[in-house]
């Protein structure tokens, strides 16, 4: 298995490439900054195959990355998309409107474009995409729309494209509170929903968070499940009882199950 890595460099990220090698998985990585802890974690391991940079707010960075991998013949099975950010946070109108526009590339259309750029070299058979959505899809959470409206429309873009390719299973993840960089955005910001900072440092302070072994079973459980139950569904890996039958019967008989719809219409 080819797996290629769109922010190897995020703490799932890494997690993931880390978890997938030990099963003999070949990695293949994005990052912006080649961290310490990434490059040994290349160095160790002879699963990981390649690292390259990649910086999603530059068209040309995208595009040298996309041709290293095509000129070392990546033949890829699964793509992860990783990246995310909430910044700018804050009020629409106090947010500079570059920096907003910053935020949907970093979420949603510079992965997009990646990914457009790889399909051509996907392996034969059925192949997998991975997203990760954030908050907001029952809700609208405040001071960070450019990251929540970036993920919503991740979760649909999951289904279309999931509708318009056979070949390719695309599903997207949930993965809840998990303790990752992230967070330092929310603590470093200035216009900060006092609720939204209240709250992180109470789960920072107690370590409430889901687990990474658990966002990388969900991940597991997607790639072992048929097109059919997770193809175009955006899953949570906290409150979604994914690892039981139970659920494939019930994704199985409503098509309309995890995906983006109006409610009561």
């Amino acid at each position: 298995m080819n797996v290629i890595i769109l922010g190897i460099s995020s703490d799932i990220g890494l997690a993931l490439a880390l978890h997938w090698a030990r099963a003999g998985y070949n990695i293949y990585g994005t990052y912006r900054t080649l961290s310490a802890k990434l490059g040994a974690a290349a160095a160790a391991s002879s699963s990981f195959k390649s690292l390259y940079r990649c910086d999603l707010l530059d068209q040309q960075s995208i595009e040298n990355c996309v041709n290293q991998l095509q000129r070392e013949g990546v033949s890829w099975d699964i793509v992860v998309i990783c990246p995310g950010t909430m910044e700018p946070i804050g009020r629409f109108d106090v947010c500079d409107i570059d920096q907003w526009s910053a935020g949907i590339m970093v979420n949603l259309t510079a992965p997009i474009r990646f990914l457009h750029q790889c399909l051509g070299f996907r392996a034969k058979g059925l192949c997998s995409v991975i997203f990760f959505a954030g908050g907001g899809s029952n809700s609208a959470p405040v001071n960070v729309s450019s990251y929540t409206i970036a993920k919503v429309a991740l979760i649909k873009a999951t289904e279309i494209l999931d509708a318009e390719f056979d070949d390719i299973k695309f599903s997207i993840i949930g993965p809840g509170w998990v303790r990752t960089k992230i967070h330092e955005e929310t603590l470093r910001a200035k216009h900060v929903n006092s609720v939204s900072l209240d709250e992180t440092k109470r789960r920072l302070h107690s370590n409430d968070f889901n687990t990474l072994k658990n966002v990388l079973a969900c991940c597991d459980w997607i790639l072992a499940s048929p097109k059919s139950i997770v193809g175009g569904r955006n899953f949570s890996s906290v409150h979604d009882n994914w690892a039981e039958g139970a659920l494939n019967q019930k994704l199985a008989s409503d098509v309309d199950m995890f995906k983006l719809r109006r409610l009561r219409n």
